[in-house]
């Protein structure tokens, strides 16, 4: 009698299993972003959008800098989680400013990055001050 007309398993030693592990998935909804994420990321969006237009400097730029600056400012908003009319804001803001002539040496992606982490701090501490005085 083989193994496959008996109803009884082999021993383990014989016949060992493939152990399979099951697919771990990420929990629902947007992960909160860690400290430094959260300090730093719309600034180092902004350096990068810079670094893409140095890197379109000149006849380059003029050529190719608009999809290349359309191009990563979508996938850094996607990285944030923008909607799509943000997406497509920010993109073509991006483009256009990638795309025009003697940006290269002035950072302004960065200045804008770093406007918008200021906002962000000046909204969040609003928001801790009203929810001070309604503990009152």
């Amino acid at each position: 009698m083989t193994f496959q007309e008996s109803e009884e398993q082999p021993p383990r030693e014989n016949n060992p299993r493939e152990y399979v592990e099951p697919e771990v998935l990420p929990p629902e909804g947007k992960l909160k972003p860690s400290a430094a994420e959260r300090a730093f990321g719309p600034v180092v969006a902004g350096i990068i959008i810079d670094l893409v237009d140095l890197a379109t400097f000149g006849p380059i730029g003029l050529a190719l800098g608009f999809v290349f600056g359309g191009s990563v400012a979508w996938y850094l908003c996607r990285l944030y989680g923008l909607p799509l009319r943000q997406k497509l804001l920010w993109s073509l803001a991006a483009g256009i400013y990638c795309t025009i002539p003697f940006t290269e040496f002035i950072p302004v992606g960065t200045l804008v990055g770093a406007f918008i982490r200021y906002r962000e701090l000046k909204s969040e501490a609003a928001e801790r001050k009203r929810i001070g005085r309604s503990m009152r």
